[in-house]
């Protein structure tokens, strides 16, 4: 073999050398730090659309919200890079009762309302990044490393504010769902206006945070109790609100699409608005010539889209 042929056989050696090395830097140095920039945009993307679906939920407003469980990675011809790991939502009840005293001109009553709502778990699975589980509890969002039990606050509850308590209960479709395809899901308000003023208020639920609770609410000026997971919230003079709203999953679902699945499910849930704010639930009512006295109206109603 000449001379010739040899430098140019080494001169290919040396050149795949080279690649390889190339390669191998781009592969144990380069992919991990853009896996985890797409990681962390993932992460921001997720968090505003959970942020966006408890928006509408606090709204009592029916829309549908995208959400992309999913991470997507780029791909390379000569480079690796992981799959696509599954992330999960899933609704959990949790106990919710409410007690209070509605004082009127006359008379007083007062009710108790036993029922359950639904907090839901959204858990982003990552391959350099950690795991983290979001929860959406009551308007206020928290979140946390997978495994962990550190939460942090991502937005505050509207739930309860000085001279106002806001109810909203929610119920959904679906208990679970794991993918790691964008789903949609549309928040169907079916109850929503009309206030009363509460006397001696109590709100008690199971929380994942209570200690989020005792200290928010304390602050607002309510006494609260916590013991274990409960936290027992009690008020006086307040106004007090209730929502109701159900949770569609589906594949690029419409307002249309959800009020349709919603009105298969044939639930006992009529929707409702409550004009005026003070309402009697009694047969009849006396009153002198000359004397008024405030009354409402309920209106049952189909669902709409408005």
């Amino acid at each position: 073999m000449s001379s010739k042929g040899v430098s140019v056989l080494v001169g290919i050696m040396l050149a795949m050398l080279i690649g390889m090395i190339f390669l191998s830097i781009m592969q144990t140095q380069y992919v991990p730090i853009l896996i985890k920039n797409v990681e962390l945009k993932h992460l921001n993307e997720i968090t505003k659309e959970i942020y966006d679906l408890g928006k509408s939920l606090k709204n009592c407003k029916m829309m549908s919200i995208s959400m992309n469980l999913g991470v997507q990675y780029p791909k390379y011809p000569f480079l690796l890079t992981p799959q696509t790991l599954s992330s999960s939502i899933s609704c959990d009840d949790f106990d919710l009762n409410i007690t209070y005293f509605e004082e009127f001109p006359q008379d007083g009553f007062l009710y108790s309302l036993n029922t359950s709502s639904k907090r839901m778990r959204i858990t982003v699975n990552y391959f350099s990044n950690p795991d983290y589980e979001f929860v959406y509890e009551n308007t206020a969002l928290f979140k946390r490393i997978s495994g962990t039990d550190k939460f942090i606050i991502v937005s505050e509850q509207t739930m309860f504010s000085k001279g106002y308590v806001n109810v909203y209960i929610i119920n959904s479709t679906f208990n679970s769902v794991s993918t790691v395809q964008p789903i949609d899901l549309s928040v169907v308000p079916i109850s929503y206006g009309g206030e009363v003023f509460a006397r001696n208020l109590t709100v008690e639920f199971e929380s994942v945070y209570p200690e989020y609770w005792n200290g928010t609410l304390r602050e607002l000026g309510y006494s609260v109790s916590v013991e274990g997971e409960k936290v027992v919230v009690r008020a006086e003079d307040v106004t007090l609100r209730i929502y109701y709203s159900f949770l569609v999953k589906g594949l690029s679902i419409s307002p249309e699409t959800s009020v349709m699945i919603y009105k298969s499910l044939k639930t006992d849930v009529k929707p409702y608005r409550i004009i005026k704010t003070d309402y009697v639930n009694v047969e009849s009512i006396e009153i002198q010539k000359g004397q008024s006295l405030i009354l409402g109206a309920r209106f049952s109603t189909d669902l709409t889209i408005p």
